[in-house]
């Protein structure tokens, strides 16, 4: 996700406490879990769309089958531009998934042309995904621009792709956020290269010694994008691209550059869905244009991809369910749980690994101004769970309430911030927005 810390902080707390309430249950075995309730799902998703809290799509389906599907809520300020099945999202974060599984592709293809062993293939596939980031874009490569920070020789594409490499986050960066004298645009609304991207944190140290522990940071997936190019010699939109056809994910794009107004009028963009945002404290909850105005090209195998949820389901079917993406060897590198406690919740490459009663859960969700997606799936039942919204609460004002509550109460013992955030929640249910979807999952038991 692309968000500036001391601004959205209290907003990515709020998202990550949801997530993690909603799988909050007791580990089982796979095989004794109990079957995924699809019907109650659909019954509380249909409570909610009934109550006028779901602004967006949702889809389930089990193995190639769709079982239920919801489109409701608005695509634009204009009441009566009613949010559509086939209608396009910016899924934010969640591009990630489909760069990590691009690189694992590009290794398994790179390898399988020479070597006719499994076995030999993914030994070569692990010698790489553990070697130095030198190996791919040495020191000489243009997105350096000459000057090589040390650690591209320490951080690996393991450690890449599981955000461990402790590489400082370039959205982050003070200048990210700077205002050009020239034509008083911020520099996140104007288009850059990956090299002048990286120009703003090549000087600063790794946070941490690479692999000792998480930390997100978008810069990690901007490097894996010119990765993939330096593997493959192919463009990484470009290559995507031809990925996405294969599979006739005809509404599924790689945004190079432009503002999502501009991009907007492309073709490709044609169901392109609106930013919206509301002050869900207010009395009148008129939808309002979210200002925010990223230049696409900033968010390079990070956020810049577009899809719908039946496209979303495709993928799911493709990669979990028909391994027609990986082969099952490569796939089980991309579920599998890298986090030291391996008994525990963890993360694998551009998906949570989670262990709820219903068997494991991968899956990630993303964010990138008011576009929320989860894309989920339960390899015990082949369950699909797609989540799409154009529509946030106002960010500024869930967090000047929760100060405002934290103030008033933070002589009480234990009373943090993050329970100040919990009840301003609480005073105004509508002002989870997205993390209303995640309400639904969460009854479930």
């Amino acid at each position: 996700m692309l968000l500036k810390n001391k601004k959205w902080g209290c907003i990515l707390y709020c998202l990550c406490a949801i997530y993690g309430a909603l799988f909050n249950h007791e580990k089982a075995i796979a095989n004794t879990a109990p079957e995924f309730p699809i019907e109650s799902l659909e019954t509380a998703f249909k409570e909610l769309d009934d109550a006028a809290r779901l602004n967006g799509v949702v889809l389930i389906g089990v193995r190639d089958k769709i079982k239920f599907v919801r489109a409701n809520g608005v695509k634009s300020v204009d009441p009566r531009h009613r949010l559509l099945q086939e209608d396009q999202f910016l899924l934010g974060s969640f591009t990630q998934q489909f760069t990590a599984v691009a690189l694992l592709r590009a290794l398994y293809k790179k390898h399988h042309s020479i070597f006719q062993s499994v076995g030999q293939v993914l030994s070569q596939i692990k010698a790489d995904l553990h070697s130095p980031i030198s190996k791919f874009l040495p020191p000489e490569h243009k997105i350096w621009n000459g000057k090589p920070p040390a650690w591209s020789h320490e951080v690996t594409l393991h450690h890449l792709l599981t955000h461990t490499s402790g590489t400082p986050d370039y959205t982050t960066a003070k200048a990210f956020y700077g205002i050009s004298k020239l034509n008083k645009q911020k520099y996140y609304e104007q288009a850059h290269t990956t090299s002048e991207l990286l120009e703003l944190i090549l000087k600063l140290p790794l946070a941490f010694k690479a692999g000792e522990r998480y930390q997100y940071s978008n810069t990690n997936y901007l490097i894996l994008s010119e990765v993939i190019t330096a593997i493959t010699g192919r463009d990484f939109g470009e290559y995507l691209e031809q990925l996405f056809q294969t599979l006739k994910m005809e509404k599924t794009h790689t945004l190079r550059n432009g503002r999502l107004s501009e991009v907007a009028a492309l073709p490709c963009c044609s169901n392109l869905v609106t930013a919206l945002h509301y002050d869900s404290t207010g009395r009148d909850k008129v939808l309002l244009l979210n200002p925010y105005a990223i230049d696409l090209s900033n968010t390079k195998g990070v956020a810049n991809i577009i899809s719908n949820a039946d496209d979303l389901f495709k993928w799911n079917i493709h990669l979990h369910v028909k391994l027609n993406i990986l082969p099952l060897s490569v796939y089980r590198l991309f579920t599998a749980n890298y986090d030291s406690k391996q008994d525990s919740d963890g993360y694998g490459y551009a998906t949570t690994v989670q262990i709820t009663k219903y068997g494991e859960l991968q899956g990630l969700q993303g964010r990138l101004g008011s576009y929320s997606s989860a894309v989920l799936y339960l390899p015990k039942s082949q369950t699909s769970i797609i989540l799409l919204s154009n529509v946030v609460y106002n960010e500024s004002k869930l967090k000047h309430l929760a100060r405002k509550l934290w103030i008033q109460h933070k002589k009480r013992k234990n009373y943090t911030k993050a329970r100040a955030i919990e009840e301003t929640i609480e005073r105004y249910p509508d002002i989870k927005g997205f993390g209303a979807l995640w309400e639904v999952i969460s009854n479930i038991r």
